[in-house]
């Protein structure tokens, strides 16, 4: 009752406004006044009188308009921004090369918003980014059959709510729109010669997936549906007078009695076009021209769709056409998340001029005089620092533009067109079999070019990794090898919840990667506490580091490495120059004497890394915790001063995370063993312990009574504190950055410090089982 009140409503807010405009015409009279009962709906319709119609000339605007049956007039200026396109397109296969990205040319050629796909033959459900756009895909399994999904243009991603995808012949996505929510069907019925059993199978599964759908939504079934419709005046109720056939085919019949029994409208048979403009599909020879993908619609929106055609020009290499409706629509906008990380052309700074200029940006920042708390203050030194870094790299430096697919290049979109414009030529002659032969040769030869091309492309891979081993550039030739050897990874944007259900709202898919992470790094206190012994408190003298110190602390950080939030890589702190090393000195001395740091340094970003299996479930990933560059020279400084004192504690079994050993000598010793216990028949016994989360599950309050107890100078022990307590994490998404959340337990990855910590807690429980082994009265 509310929506029609609501349409109501609208009507007749139309009328009053058509109304007004008319007596506000100069050209107005009483006369030209007309008010009649509306033909169909009993409505009043007020307007001008009906004027003889005038033929348009070809290529006119708007020549294929449909005839307007109601009262609402969708050219007035409120409604310019409706006219919103979706369509369907059977694209044969997407797994071919170079098919992919032909066909999201043609998409964005004919400026398609949503498009439902068959026959993609993808594995695996998920989302694969592509140029202005997403395909959102189900999975089809490792025959590669079937398959079905969408592409959603960029701008209209953000205000997708739901994907399903129900099986390889179905899908279901739902959009976001300014007063309903729209709802897309694909769906790809069995052809004509399957058996009865297999169709209604089908339609049954159809019907449940539509019931499913809330009533309040627009529901569009769309698709391949290999329906032939007739013009049959039984079925003028769902289907309309403009079909390419005369008769339904079995398909057809079993298409409309869904329709009617479910108030659809199929809008394909509707609009009156040429007969090249119906047909939906031809084939092999060319002889043959079908009308079996349509567009149906609820009969309360049935209006709204303003055309439905065919377009031949549109070209992925499949016998089917593209078949494209316009809808008078106005979608929701809805915020796009703002992006983390903005890749800098950090290989500029090589350059002698570049790095001057940098470096001239930052000193013209830091070398203003700052106030009595900016020097106080670590958060607002910190500031001040981290501002004229960053502000000094948007000046100097370019972003690092995306590139495009390598091996998809010039000269194979120059072939992909030369095979379009004899598809063409042969669509316009279709019984010439010299025009027939001629394009299915090109296509032929199309086809293996690309695939040449492509194989071109993986052997230059190899031949560059070769010459960078050559020059010993073992970066560029792990990359080089990595990129020819391991198959594509898509990064997945959707995720799935504790349920199961998928999750495509970005603010959804955000909350529910912070609450994975978040439940992983809180471990529970620990039930039994360690005995610990305190000696008497070490005060010994930790001097401040000097500004040699924090230049070769500068100087060993690796380049090439992620940075946290701040946006500050190690690249621009070594080449920011003195000016910028000095101010660095004075917020360190500031955060050695009050043993508090920046706020900013607390929070890490995680990134999520898939391992293995399902994409879309959070426990098949692994995070990488980012840390801010500048907090990572003061863990190395820290780290200097502490590992003398780990070294001398730690016992000579240990041989991880320590200089000049490795945990290969353990193995080799563990390999002897076995083989001279095996030699002189002698009993061994092994004991392998796996330390669940261990990074993860320290307990930090342990941790610094295990400093202490070992005799850590007491000044060192706060700076490990102040370092461990109160640090937060976010979430990098393809969503963008999740909330912050607080980490309570475990030692931070990407820690310099975290490894010889680590050691120092393994050093305690093995003297804790070396002593109750004694206390037992057990030897070694």
């Amino acid at each position: 009752s509310t929506i029609c009140f609501c349409i109501q409503y609208y009507s007749v807010y139309c009328i009053v406004y058509r109304v007004i405009s008319y007596l506000c015409s100069p050209d107005f009279s009483p006369s030209m006044l007309v008010l009649s009962p509306d033909a169909k709906g009993g409505r009043l319709c007020v307007g001008l009188p009906t004027q003889p119609r005038k033929n348009k000339t070809p290529g006119q605007e708007n020549q294929q308009m449909p005839r307007n049956r109601t009262g609402i007039n969708w050219n007035l200026p409120w409604n310019n921004n409706l006219d919103f396109a979706f369509g369907t397109w059977n694209t044969l296969s997407l797994n071919r090369p170079g098919s992919c990205q032909t066909l999201v040319n043609e998409i964005n050629k004919y400026k398609v918003m949503i498009v439902a796909l068959q026959e993609i033959r993808w594995k695996e459900t998920g989302s694969l980014r592509v140029e202005q756009g997403y395909i959102l895909h189900g999975d089809c399994g490792d025959t590669h059959n079937l398959g079905t999904g969408f592409y959603v243009h960029q701008s209209l991603f953000n205000s997708v709510k739901d994907f399903k995808p129900i099986n390889n012949r179905m899908s279901v996505l739902t959009v976001e729109a300014k007063w309903f929510d729209v709802t897309f069907i694909n769906v790809h019925a069995p052809t004509e010669d399957k058996d009865d059993d297999t169709k209604e199978t089908f339609y049954s599964e159809l019907e449940r997936i539509y019931n499913t759908i809330p009533r309040r939504n627009i529901k569009i079934v769309l698709g391949d549906m290999n329906a032939q419709l007739g013009k049959e005046t039984a079925f003028r109720s769902v289907i309309g007078a403009e079909s390419l056939h005369d008769r339904s085919n079995d398909n057809g019949t079993r298409l409309i009695n869904f329709t009617m029994e479910n108030g659809l409208i199929i809008s394909s048979t509707r609009f009156q076009h040429k007969n090249i403009h119906k047909g939906t599909w031809v084939s092999p020879d060319g002889r043959t021209v079908n009308q079996i993908d349509h567009i149906a619609i609820e009969r309360r929106f049935a209006n709204s769709i303003k055309d439905v055609r065919s377009f031949r020009g549109a070209d992925c290499d499949s016998d089917h056409f593209l078949v494209m409706a316009r809808m008078n629509l106005r979608m929701k906008k809805v915020k796009k998340p703002e992006g983390h990380y903005f890749k800098y052309c950090l290989h500029s700074l090589k350059n002698n001029e570049v790095c001057t200029n940098f470096v001239k940006e930052i000193e013209s920042h830091i070398r203003r005089e700052p106030t009595l708390e900016v020097q106080i203050n670590v958060d607002e030194n910190w500031k001040n620092c981290k501002e004229s870094v960053q502000t000094a790299t948007k000046k100097t430096l370019k972003k690092r533009k995306k590139k495009d697919k390598v091996w998809f290049d010039i000269e194979c979109k120059r072939m992909v067109k030369k095979r379009k414009e004899i598809r063409l030529q042969w669509l316009a002659e279709r019984d010439n079999d010299e025009m027939r032969q001629r394009y299915f040769n090109e296509r032929k030869n199309t086809q293996a070019f690309l695939r040449q091309t492509k194989r071109q492309h993986y052997n230059k891979l190899v031949e560059d990794a070769e010459e960078n081993h050559k020059q010993h550039n073992s970066r560029e030739m792990f990359q080089n090898i990595r990129k020819a050897t391991q198959p594509y990874k898509k990064k997945e944007r959707f995720v799935k919840d504790t349920e199961g259900n998928m999750l495509t709202n970005d603010e959804a898919i955000s909350k529910r990667w912070a609450e994975y992470f978040s439940q992983l790094l809180s471990a529970e206190d620990p039930a039994n506490t360690l005995d610990f012994e305190f000696p008497a408190t070490v005060d010994a003298d930790v001097p401040l580091p000097s500004i040699e110190e924090i230049q070769a602390t500068i100087n060993k950080l690796k380049n090439n490495k992620a940075c946290g939030e701040d946006l500050i890589y190690a690249e621009l702190i070594k080449k920011g120059g003195a000016e910028l090393v000095t101010r660095l000195k004075h917020l360190i001395d500031h955060i050695w004497e009050q043993e508090k740091m920046p706020e900013d340094w607390k929070t890490a970003i995680i990134t999520p890394i898939h391992k293995k299996n399902d994409p879309l479930n959070c426990d098949n990933y692994r995070g990488i915790a980012l840390l801010d560059i500048a907090y990572k020279i003061v863990s190395l400084i820290i780290l200097k001063r502490i590992l003398p004192l780990a070294e001398d504690t730690v016992g000579e079994y240990q041989c991880g995370f320590r200089t000049g050993r490795s945990t290969v000598d353990q193995i080799f010793c563990l390999g002897q063993i076995m083989e001279k216990s095996r030699e002189f028949n002698s009993p061994l016994h092994m004991l392998f312990v796996d330390f669940r989360k261990a990074y993860d599950s320290i307990h930090r309050n342990t941790l610094l009574n295990i400093l202490q107890e070992f005799q850590f100078p007491s000044k060192i022990v706060r700076l490990i504190s102040m370092c461990i307590s109160e640090t937060y994490a976010k979430v990098q998404t393809p969503a963008g950055l999740s909330e912050k959340f607080k980490i309570n337990t475990g030692l931070r990855q990407g820690d310099p410090m975290s490894p010889v910590l680590f050691n120092l807690v393994l050093e305690k429980i093995d003297r804790e089982f070396q002593k109750k082994i004694m206390d037992e009265g057990i030897c070694r």
